[in-house]
């Protein structure tokens, strides 16, 4: 009797018994250790059960990458599921309990790079350090200069100033709000004729460089930016004579201004370290070489003189020169040197992941480096797991390694897409026990247990904020706001980076006590019990975060292919995908009571990880999508193979392709006039080889 009033207490309490053995406490926050209570119903004890994790090491695993679907009742398996535009969307379909990824962590930050990306622009236009009245009133202090110089020069002089006095003017228009010059500068027609022609050709005709991109598209003012500065960042051939000419114009007014000169590298080194240094050379570089660019300017045989000592081998590439210059980055410098090598192998990021793997390239920063390659590097130990700190206790099978590799894929995208407009492209349950006590003990996670890439985060955040307050000052930052594509952020912005800053610290420490890994002891950004709290509170409430049901969905032009087309990277959207962890080697547990008969279990711990979805397409044409029309695409096909064919096909672009959809080759023609054609040679080599044959043997 008493046995059978013990079990059907058990099986009344089952599942509240489910639910306290679920609970589990971890009495010192920065120690892997957490218990678990619960009652001993045969002796009416209470009894604590201690894990200690420190000497656990797991196994994470991916199953196949197969999904199966209801379609009234009856069960079918696709290969192509259905994403998400969003985490919060995505969690509403995920099986399993959903564990924070990588990439849902790391998106959380990356609407605050957007947000701080974008203050920062706006804060240049405004006016910030020597930069007095913004780049507006640089561009029109320069114009002013090379108007006086070209007014008291003669030919070739004169000409090169003339062309810098029309590329300034360009600028300023693409700056306006209705496409004229400001009142308080006085340009002659012939200047604004020859600007409005170029400005007209770079809106329309290269809306690769032109057609504001990511976050630049929220506001006016942004996509004014946007336009302007990459119209400033064009590459001038300095085998060209008249480029050359006009870059040495662009040299001789600015060094010739203390403010001016000033002004400039301010900009340049603030854009260095925001994002990376430059790809190409500018002023100070030429100077280097040309010494006073005024002297050159006079002569037409030193200005050819100087033009060849620049480019002395007509077989290598031309040395190319930016006002502005755009930011090199070490996945487009790899692609260049590699001379168009992923374009013949169909994929730039699969070249990337490659020579990572193989050593062959790092992305740790050095001291030159800007806030892209610091966050480049956390994306690094994706690739390179064994290699960090986690590596000896994190067992992975090839479907969890694919998994990392995807979101290596995503979340660089997303930090490329941040840095849009600088960065320079490419050239082409519990059991019912009876007398035993049974206790599962599983794997506890409360994140993606990957605590290198959250401390390589937090280092990043610490990069960019001491970087911002030596450009900028500690007062303007804290006056500042990160810009939502809906207004602005309520924390000034100093506040923001530090918060993330923390919140990143925390998520390394928290990941570091859930697989029992003690934490780097030199590296403290904030009060360790502080951080971790408060990335648990965020962990455990991540959906309440507003930000979080944001659309993730990004498409980036990498480059064009050399055959009218566009390589770009995407995130599709998000898919929910099933991971389980189990112990490889156990953790240390104790039992409260020693009279208590326990059985203790391993069973594993299955999540849901809602994994953003990377592809690589070419799109015909030159013109990059924007956000929005990207979206559409997505939002019309949802899966990943219908929204790769749209792609394609050229749909979502706002001109007409130059790749019909109905299989057309580089160039425009259709693919079957290219087969009509191999067949005809074919045939014609095959009657020409039998003819000779003949004639042998005839002559034989």
């Amino acid at each position: 009797m008493h046995k059978l009033i013990t079990i059907t207490s058990l099986i009344i309490l089952l599942p509240a018994l489910a639910l306290a053995l679920s609970w589990q406490e971890r009495p010192d926050p920065l120690k892997p250790i957490r218990t678990m209570e619960f009652t001993d119903y045969e002796t009416g004890t209470i009894v604590t059960v201690t894990i200690d994790d420190s000497t656990a090491t797991y196994k994470l695993e991916v199953p196949e990458e197969i999904v199966e679907e209801k379609y009234e009742g009856k069960a079918e398996t696709i290969t192509d599921p259905t994403l998400y535009p969003d985490f919060v969307t995505a969690s509403e379909h995920a099986e399993h309990q959903v564990l924070p990824s990588l990439e849902l962590c790391g998106q959380r930050g990356k609407f605050t790079d957007d947000g701080a990306y974008a203050a920062v622009e706006l804060q240049l236009e405004a006016g910030a350090g020597p930069l007095e009245g913004g780049k507006v009133a640089f561009l029109k202090r320069l114009y002013q200069l090379t108007a006086d110089k070209e007014a008291g020069s003669v030919s070739p002089a004169k000409d090169a100033y003339h062309n810098a006095m029309v590329f300034i003017t360009v600028a300023l228009l693409l700056t306006s709000e209705d496409g004229t010059p400001p009142s308080t500068i006085n340009i002659p027609d012939d200047v604004l004729e020859e600007a409005g022609e170029q400005m007209k050709v770079f809106l329309e005709e290269d809306q690769l460089h032109s057609k504001p991109l990511g976050f630049y598209t929220w506001s006016k003012e942004l996509s004014h930016i946007f336009s302007r500065d990459r119209w400033l960042m064009s590459k001038l051939d300095t085998s060209d004579t008249e480029e050359l000419g006009l870059a040495l114009a662009l040299c001789d007014i600015i060094t010739s201004d203390t403010a001016l000169s000033a002004q400039h590298t301010y900009v340049i080194n603030l854009y260095s370290r925001l994002t990376n240094p430059p790809s190409v050379m500018s002023i100070d570089g030429l100077i280097e070489l040309a010494g006073d660019p005024a002297v050159i300017l006079t002569d037409s045989g030193a200005l050819e003189a100087f033009r060849e000592k620049l480019n002395p081998d007509p077989d290598k590439p031309p040395v190319e020169f930016a006002l502005f210059p755009p930011s090199r980055s070490k996945e487009v410098d790899l692609v260049n040197k590699l001379m168009g090598l992923p374009a013949v192998a169909g994929s730039i990021m699969d070249v990337l992941i490659e020579y990572i793997r193989k050593g062959e390239i790092s992305l740790a920063p050095t001291k030159d480096s800007g806030w892209y390659e610091y966050q480049q590097y956390a994306l690094e130990c994706l690739l390179k797991v064994k290699e960090t700190p986690e590596g000896e206790k994190l067992k992975m099978n090839e479907g969890y390694i694919k998994r990392l590799e995807e979101a290596f894929r995503t979340m660089l995208t997303q930090a490329r897409e941040t840095h849009i407009k600088q960065l320079d492209m490419v050239i082409g349950t519990v059991a019912a026990p009876e007398m035993v006590l049974e206790i599962d003990v599983s794997p506890n996670f409360l994140l993606e247990p990957l605590p290198t890439y959250y401390l390589r985060v937090a280092r990043a955040y610490t990069f960019l904020l001491d970087m911002l307050e030596s450009f900028l000052g500690k007062d303007l930052l804290g006056r500042m706001h990160g810009v939502r594509e809906d207004g602005e952020s309520e924390m000034n912005l100093a506040e923001e980076l530090v918060s993330m800053q923390e919140l990143f610290y925390g998520f390394y420490l928290e990941a570091c006590m859930d697989i029992g890994l003690t934490p780097q002891p030199k590296v403290i950004f904030a009060d360790p019990e502080d951080a971790i709290k408060r990335a648990q509170d965020w962990l455990l409430d991540w959906k309440s975060d507003p930000l979080m049901g944001q659309d993730i969905r990004v498409i980036v032009p990498m480059g064009p292919t050399g055959f009218g087309d566009l390589n770009c990277w995407c995130v599709m959207g998000i898919r929910p995908i099933m991971v389980t962890v189990s112990y490889v080697d156990k953790p240390t547990v104790t039992v409260s009571d020693p009279n208590a008969v326990v059985d203790v279990v391993y069973p594993s711990q299955t999540y849901s990880i809602l994994m953003p979805v990377f592809s690589e397409v070419i799109i015909p044409g030159e013109v990059p999508l924007t956000r929005d029309e990207f979206r559409a695409v997505c939002d019309k096909y949802q899966t990943k193979e219908k929204i790769i064919s749209a792609l394609e096909k050229g749909e979502g672009s706002s001109i007409n392709p130059t790749k019909s959809s109905s299989g057309c080759f580089p160039g425009g023609l259709p693919g079957w006039l290219y087969i009509v054609v191999g067949v005809v040679v074919g045939t014609a080599v095959v009657v020409i080889a039998v003819v000779l044959v003949m004639r042998r043997r005839r002559r034989k």
